[in-house]
């Protein structure tokens, strides 16, 4: 197979001053940290902010001079000018923002080290590198060093610490309901990136912006992040419809996970996107819907990084197949052919993934529910009483039960002239907080108050079915000890 010949890429895609286009995208990435920076001392305070200051400015440094390293290396001109027209720090300043702020300052220095010499240096450097450096960097701490990647600031009291928005949706497996999905964050802190995320990706109307300033001075083509946004939407929005969601769920999977981010400063690189239009129309989709199958169906749950360095890989051959033999704006056989093949690709994925998910789903509810009926079963064998004694109206029983995450002792007593329940207690328990203490501390206690011994009905508490099944049959027990004497 021939592929498409090409000098320096930059020089090749673009009528355009590579150093002007090269100049804009430098002011975005550095707005982009200004706001950054800002954004974690509003979150978490001013230590926050100056740690995401450091770690910007250390994977911007560790850039330049990784860079200027290996131009010495090579014996190449080393001048101050020099290593600045090879704009690492573009590379450095992106390695920084697609990082979560409590990721080791010596895993950016790693991470941006790999990004200039694995993703650019090993190509021949500046225009020849066929993936995004950057993302090259990204990619090898994820894999490296993924457990030490966390939104969480040591040592700050008021750090954010929970989890991303698409590790929150894979944990209910990709389906919920809007409560469940949206209102944990706030639709207006998911658009302006108020959430535990990378210190870049978050700020989805920033990114707009920048967006349209970059395609209006023509520094990106249009067509790579409206294709591969609007990809991600369609598909997300058919599979929302399937599982009667609205429109918030593709608004969602658009503006969280480094979509944005990605498809506007990533896949439209000059030098690792296909060169004709049709080439990124093709690049775009591909990214769009390898985006949406690794998120729902893979393990991984931001996908971005990955479908833009596949999209990188198969450069070469969609070249190959588009230079001057598929234009967009002219009718013909061929195009009617790819078009429909990108149609047909987009609705299959489409139902493959919302199938999965659907399954995926479904097996995740079997097998909680088979979780909660064991744990159940488990209590019931661990019910016992304590202790009986005496009370002014009739009888006391302690009965120790098993909770959700440990023993609980409930008080009981029964009148012996009405055989009603007079009152039910919880002693001692290590539920933790949430829906487990809740019910405790709720009016379902007093649902027993009064109710006839040989007739007691009271429900368990949905979203705390253990505990509150866990009180009912330590009631129980006190009741079958009562009509035994």
């Amino acid at each position: 197979m021939k592929f498409a010949k090409s000098q320096n890429a930059p020089s090749l895609r673009s009528p355009l001053s590579t150093q002007r286009m090269m100049n804009d995208i430098v002011i975005c990435m550095v707005i982009l940290s200004v706001i950054a920076v800002a954004t974690q001392w509003y979150l978490s305070g001013t230590a926050a902010g100056l740690q995401a200051l450091i770690l910007i400015a250390i994977a911007a440094t560790t850039a330049m001079l990784t860079e200027w390293g290996l131009l010495i290396l090579k014996g190449e001109r080393c001048s101050l000018v020099e290593m600045i027209r090879s704009y690492p720090v573009i590379s450095g300043l992106m390695v920084a923002l697609l990082l979560p702020i409590g990721t080791p300052l010596w895993v950016v220095i790693i991470g941006t080290m790999v990004a200039i010499i694995a993703g650019k240096f090993a190509y021949g450097g500046l225009g020849k590198n066929i993936f995004n450096p950057a993302l090259v960097g990204r990619v090898f701490v994820t894999v490296a060093f993924g457990g030490l990647l966390t939104t969480t600031l040591t040592g700050v009291s008021d750090s954010v610490s929970m989890a991303t928005p698409l590790t929150h949706l894979a944990s209910l497996q990709n389906i919920g309901t809007q409560s469940q999905i949206i209102d944990v964050y706030g639709m207006s802190n998911l658009w302006l990136g108020l959430y535990p995320t990378a210190l870049g990706e978050g700020m989805s109307v920033v990114i707009i912006l920048m967006a349209i300033y970059l395609i209006i001075r023509k520094t990106i083509d249009w067509r790579i992040p409206v294709v591969m946004i609007g990809t991600v939407f369609v598909m997300t929005y058919f599979l929302g419809i399937e599982n009667n969601m609205g429109l918030w769920y593709p608004t969602y999977h658009v503006i969280t996970g480094g979509l944005l981010f990605g498809a506007v400063f990533m896949a439209t690189d000059l030098v690792t996107t296909p060169v004709s239009r049709s080439g990124r129309i093709i690049f775009a989709v591909g990214a769009g819907v390898l985006t949406v199958t690794i998120r729902i169906v893979g393990g991984m749950p931001e996908g971005v990084a990955w479908s833009i360095l596949a999209m990188n890989a198969l450069t070469p051959v969609i070249d190959h197949f588009t230079l001057g033999r598929i234009r967009f704006n002219v009718i013909s056989t061929r195009m009617v052919a790819v078009m429909a093949t990108i149609g047909l690709l987009v609705v299959t994925m489409t139902f493959y993934v919302g199938a999965t998910a659907k399954t995926a789903k479904a097996d995740a509810q079997a097998k909680e529910l088979k979780r909660q009926q064991m744990l159940l079963k488990k209590a019931e064998r661990q019910v016992q009483i304590l202790s009986e004694r005496p009370s002014a109206t009739g009888i006391v029983y302690e009965v120790q039960t098993k909770g959700f995450t440990g023993d609980f002792i409930v008080y009981v007593e029964i009148d012996t002239q009405t055989n009603t329940v007079n009152n039910v207690e919880v002693l001692e328990h290590k539920e933790s907080m949430g829906y487990g203490q809740d019910v405790i501390e709720s009016d379902f206690m007093q649902a027993f108050d009064g109710q006839a011994v040989d007739s007691i009905q009271v429900d368990t508490v949905s979203g705390a079915t253990i505990t509150s099944e866990a009180i009912i049959k330590a009631v129980d027990k006190a009741v079958n000890a009562f009509e035994g004497e």
